[in-house]
């Protein structure tokens, strides 16, 4: 075993590590995906899980953050050209190791000839052909066979993941053309568990007698008349008809009469393949041609921008398509000129709707003006499961990028330099829903009982009719549920909604 002490680049002031293909074959990475490797160098550092769950399949591209920059500030590399997903901030492509001949790292201090980002740039060179024929097959599963049971979750949790594909290269004319093709698939089934609470199927009739706080008597008054529900019991002609249909969105509690727990399977697929052309023309000029391409679909039967129970669920689609033609020319031991041409296409649609049930269907009278958006509005009640499609608005975005790149390299005595221009055309088309109708039924009070906030949340959610009518998009809010006013602790049922 021998070893060697690194030696200092004198000629560069970038920092930054060159990773090798075998290491990137050699060393284990869940999910083969190589830009964990990156965390093995100074100062970078992985994207914290709640960053990661919380942003879903929008940070699914962000690799790492650099030496305190934001994950976005990233810059990506494929062969020399752009490589980046702008909407997001995250690779475009991310290919497969067995593609990858090498990849670096700079941390700090690009030179300028990168430019465009702040934080580290990450450089991807793909796999080229030889006179030697050379591949790899290559098949990796993972299931739940041997995992422990959630804490959370009445079973062991499914998971089912496949991850398998090839890559081959040679010659196609000995010592002058050269080729390499790659493929791989990604197969994914997981269960996600979720614990949420529920209305009671007495709070379900209007009984929330069980609710009554015995210490005070407080009892739910109905803000329109001034009187109290008798008994804690709200009639069933004081439910508001959206209101009915809405509770329909609320499961049974399996766990107790107010908790609910599901396991649901999350769907992951993507298929990815590209190949690499190598021509030497003479010895002076050399050619290459190099497309890449990914797809991808994704189903979460719980997202976490939407509801906590099921019913809602969302998905993505991904197609990106990259493109490079370089030519390199040596004029002399000391000059060298590169030109490349590059595109990226980067399509992707986020938060699709599958549950298209329309609001009318539900008492409203309106129709979202973006209609990719159509599907039930999103219900929070406080202290109960959110019902009805997410929030957020779903996006669909494409992203075209066009690049012209030359550099020259010139060495003079000591002396190195660099010459060269880039341009660059980004074009993004995106339609976006911004917001959908909201609904939110809170109870606020400074002193009162749990009982007694529960029971206002679940009366708001029942007996407020003329509340849960469509109005002009602007802010509304209407008491519709609360205790005695004067001294007694005051609670109120507060129904929200705007576009």
């Amino acid at each position: 075993m021998s070893a060697a002490a690194p030696t200092v680049e004198t000629g560069a002031t970038s920092l930054g590590q060159t990773v090798s293909q075998q290491q990137i074959v050699d060393l284990p990475l869940n999910g083969r995906n190589f830009t964990q490797l990156g965390l093995l160098q100074a100062g970078v550092v992985p994207l914290t899980n709640g960053l990661a769950a919380a942003g879903g399949s929008i940070k699914a591209t962000q690799a790492f953050a650099v030496n305190g920059q934001r994950p976005e500030s990233n810059n990506y590399l494929l062969d020399g050209a752009r490589n980046v997903n702008r909407m997001d901030g995250g690779f475009g492509i991310r290919t497969p190791i067995d593609a990858i001949q090498e990849f670096r790292i700079l941390t700090h201090t690009a030179p300028a000839e990168y430019g465009s980002n702040s934080g580290a740039t990450v450089s991807v060179i793909t796999r080229s052909g030889s006179n030697a024929p050379h591949g790899s097959v290559y098949y990796f599963g993972r299931n739940d066979a041997l995992d422990a049971r959630n804490l959370f979750s009445a079973d062991v949790e499914p998971l089912k993941q496949h991850q398998y594909g090839a890559a081959f290269g040679g010659p196609l004319r000995r010592n002058q053309l050269f080729f390499f093709g790659f493929w791989e698939g990604f197969r994914n089934r997981q269960g996600i568990t979720k614990t949420a609470t529920v209305p009671t199927p007495q709070e379900r009739q209007g009984d929330f007698s069980g609710l009554q706080d015995p210490s005070t008597g407080n009892m739910l008054v109905n803000f329109a008349t001034g009187q109290p529900f008798p008994n804690n019991r709200i009639p069933p002609a004081a439910f508001n008809p959206v209101s009915e249909r809405v509770l329909d969105f609320f499961p049974l509690g399996n766990v107790s009469a107010s908790l609910f727990r599901t396991t649901e399977v999350l769907h992951n697929d993507s298929d990815q393949g590209g190949f690499k052309m190598d021509a030497t023309a003479t010895e002076a000029d050399q050619f290459a041609l190099r497309y890449a391409t990914v797809s991808g679909s994704t189903l979460n039967p719980l997202s976490i921008r939407g509801a906590d129970v099921p019913g809602f669920p969302t998905g993505d689609d991904l197609r990106s398509h990259s493109a490079t033609l370089s030519h390199t020319h040596v004029f002399g031991p000391a000059s060298v000129n590169t030109l490349r041409a590059a595109f990226l296409r980067y399509e992707f649609l986020f938060d699709k709707r599958f549950n298209r049930e329309s609001p009318r269907s539900l008492g409203f009278n309106y129709d979202p003006t973006f209609e990719p958006a159509q599907g039930p509005p999103y219900f929070i009640v406080n202290g109960y499961a959110s019902v009805g499609n997410p929030i957020t608005g779903l996006r669909n975005s494409t992203q075209n990028d066009y690049e012209i790149y030359e550099s020259l390299s010139l060495v003079r005595g000591s002396h190195s330099i660099e010459i060269g221009g880039e341009f660059r055309r980004t074009q993004i088309n995106i339609s976006q829903g911004i917001r959908e109708w909201l609904f939110r039924i809170r109870a606020v009070s400074n002193q009162q009982s749990v009982r007694q906030f529960s029971a206002r949340r679940a009366c708001g959610l029942l007996s407020g009719r003329r509340g849960l009518s469509p109005r002009p998009p602007h802010v509304r809010h209407r008491r519709i549920c609360t205790g005695p006013v004067a001294s007694h602790p005051q609670a109120y049922a507060e129904l929200w909604s705007s576009l």
